[in-house]
């Protein structure tokens, strides 16, 4: 455990005040971590080999022979996997192979790497008291790129979403949804304080 500052500002406050708060220590091998997560990802993958099973002909196709009097073992279709040209057994089908990074590693490495970055961090508090995009304005400059990390399922979360998604340099993502990229190419990372406490407070040391 490690205790952490991080600045909280408001339209009315944009300096900002610090809040302290205690989280997980950051790892030392976090950026291989964070290389395993990215390369896991990365082999990712679509098939598009495609054979044809049973179901998928049309029709059963004309009997190939008369059912007796051939002297051999009967055959009622040409779609048979018996036989060249008909059906597979158990063939490929058009997929997406997706590798999957274990799910407790995951959110270790990506609280981590939010804690890296905390000197680049602030928490918006007073979210309801910005009414337009121009509020908001003095909060960000346009030489950095911003990721707002806010939660969908709180109401002033969206209205606030819905007010500031036009301004350049924003990149928004939900609490509940967030990827390593996303965080590795913002410059500076907004919490709001639902998705603050839901991150450092309610999923407690991961």
């Amino acid at each position: 455990m490690s205790t952490y500052t991080i600045s909280s500002v408001s339209t009315t406050d944009t300096k900002g005040q610090a809040l302290s708060f205690d989280s997980v220590s950051v790892s030392d091998n976090l950026s291989g971590n964070v290389h395993l997560i990215l390369t896991t990802q990365k082999n990712d993958r679509f098939v598009y080999a495609n054979t044809m099973n049973r179901r998928d002909f049309d029709s059963g196709g004309a009997k190939p022979y008369k059912q007796k009097g051939t002297g051999r073992a009967r055959q009622g279709t040409s779609r048979s996997p018996l036989k060249v040209g008909g059906a597979v057994v158990f063939g490929p089908k058009p997929r997406r192979v997706k590798r999957k990074s274990n799910k407790t590693f995951f959110l270790s490495t990506l609280k981590q790497l939010l804690l890296s970055k905390v000197s680049e961090s602030v928490v918006l508090v007073k979210d309801e008291a910005i009414k337009k995009a121009a509020d908001f304005s003095p909060l960000v400059s346009n030489k950095k790129s911003y990721l707002v990390i806010m939660d969908v399922f709180n109401s002033d979360d969206v209205t606030l979403f819905l007010t500031i998604k036009n301004l350049p340099n924003l990149y928004f993502n939900n609490v509940h949804s967030l990827n390593i990229e996303d965080v590795l190419r913002a410059d500076s990372i907004v919490y709001t304080p639902s998705a603050f406490d839901g991150l450092f407070k309610d999923r407690g040391d991961q």
